[in-house]
């Protein structure tokens, strides 16, 4: 039997505990091992390329830097559904439809067990380089710094409207990304996510305790430790693996200052060096 250091770490960002299984890391893999993306292969323009035609016949056009536009297949849009209360808040209505009535007797209006609320938001598509077969890894730190002006831009436009504001990519059709073209997204919505409420909720806890940011304290003794997490680390940046982390490739970027918010980014040093 492995005697390995098999523990729990506490996760003060979402207040949870990570197993930590040592001995797991020897087990035999038999899994299934992937190719990288064969560009070779692909025939005609891809769909978010310059000219490529999308889904919806709409031609995509011959953008020549990072390029905007609004999802063809967004979670949520921006417009009303019936019932939309005046005050914009939430509208609470029913998950049952009519056929699931009829078999809930006892069915109302504020049953704890079937409720739905209406969202309203806008989902975005942003492409980062024209060229299909390039990525942010290997783009130019000026086309990677455009990028991230045009996240800033975009959360400036946004915030004024919704609550939330994520921006994100996956990479690779495992995760769900259905076009290999060097691109992200963007989604705003008028209410805040699961994971995002909950880390909000502690981050606030431990300011009203320590009167300090959680992450900005995390990263000064993590810094001052040496604890060997941390992989990169210049004047303005950190790039560290959590000591909560769950997978085996996670790291966390982490400014060397507190920032709250991503158009706090405005000045020069903050953006990719």
């Amino acid at each position: 039997m492995s005697k390995k250091n098999n523990h729990r770490r506490y996760n003060p960002l979402l207040d949870e505990w990570v197993i930590v299984a040592e001995n797991r890391v020897s087990r035999p893999w038999q899994g299934a091992k992937t190719d990288p993306p064969s560009f070779s292969a692909t025939t005609g323009v891809n769909s978010l390329a310059p000219g490529g035609k999308r889904f919806n016949d709409v031609v995509t056009p011959a953008y020549e830097s990072t390029y905007v536009f609004e999802n063809d297949f967004p979670s949520f849009t921006d417009f009303p559904s019936e019932g939309r209360n005046d005050d914009k808040s939430p509208t609470i209505i029913s998950l049952l439809v009519s056929s699931d009535r009829d078999a809930y007797d006892d069915f109302s209006e504020d049953n704890e067990l079937f409720r739905q609320m209406e969202v309203r938001g806008v989902c975005r598509v942003i492409c980062y380089h024209p060229d299909t077969k390039q990525s942010i890894a290997t783009m130019s730190q000026e086309e990677v710094t455009k990028v991230v002006k045009v996240w800033i831009e975009q959360f400036q436009e946004l915030k004024q409207r919704y609550l939330w504001i994520q921006i994100f990519e996956n990479r690779g059709a495992a995760v769900g990304c259905s076009n290999a073209h060097p691109h992200g997204q963007l989604w705003a919505g008028d209410f805040l996510p699961n994971l995002p409420s909950r880390k909000d909720k502690c981050q606030r806890e431990y300011y009203a305790r320590r009167g300090l940011p959680l992450l900005f304290d995390y990263l000064q003794k993590e810094r001052a430790a040496n604890s060997g997490r941390i992989v990169l680390q210049n004047q303005h940046w950190t790039v560290l693996v959590p000591f909560w982390a769950v997978w085996p490739y996670e790291t966390m970027l982490l400014p060397n200052r507190h920032v709250q918010r991503i158009d706090e980014l405005q000045e020069v040093p903050f953006l990719p060096q």
